[in-house]
C-alpha cells in the first residue's frame, strides 16, 4: 500500500476537494477511522466522506477498490 504514504503530495483536480490517492485511502481506511475523523484529516465534510464510501462520487475508483470492476463513464455502467 505504497500509495498511502504520500497522501498530501498530489494536487486535486481544480473542482475537486480530494485526490485519487486520498479517495483510495478513504475507501480502504487502514486506520479504521470514523467518517468524522476522516473528514477532519482530509479537510472535507462528513457527507463528502459518505459520498466516497457509498460510491456516489469517484465511481471509477470505488469500483476498482471495492469491487474489482471498472466504471465506464461513457456507458455509465460497470465492466468486469
Amino acid at each position: 500500500m505504497e500509495f498511502i504514504l504520500n497522501l498530501f503530495d498530489e494536487k486535486p483536480h481544480f473542482n475537486r476537494k480530494l485526490t485519487e490517492t486520498q479517495v483510495r485511502h478513504i475507501l480502504i481506511n487502514p486506520d479504521n477511522l470514523s467518517w468524522g475523523k476522516l473528514a477532519e484529516k482530509f479537510g472535507v465534510s462528513k457527507s463528502c466522506i459518505g459520498n466516497v464510501k457509498r460510491g456516489t462520487v469517484w465511481k471509477d475508483v470505488y469500483g476498482e477498490v471495492m469491487c474489482g470492476q471498472t466504471y465506464m463513464h461513457e456507458r455509465r455502467s460497470w465492466v468486469g
